[in-house]
């Protein structure tokens, strides 16, 4: 994420034209993502939402699939 940070602003290059619902969808993204600042001091880091841990487990993901 840290290579989208520009200037204390959001550059997202997309691949493809966008069309229908998905631009509306686009446009909630980019308003969501103004309320976020990166701190350009250290390195992204990934963390696992679904665990206490942060960390990542195939178990993890089969509990959230097929759980809810």
């Amino acid at each position: 994420m840290r290579d989208c940070w520009r200037d204390g602003e959001w550059i997202i290059p997309l691949r493809r034209s966008l069309v229908g619902d998905l631009i509306s969808e686009w446009n909630d993204l980019q308003e969501n993502l103004q309320n976020f600042q990166l701190n350009n001091d250290g390195n992204d880091q990934v963390k696992w939402a679904l665990e206490k841990s942060q960390i990542f487990s195939t178990k993890s993901l089969y509990h959230c699939l097929t759980e809810g």
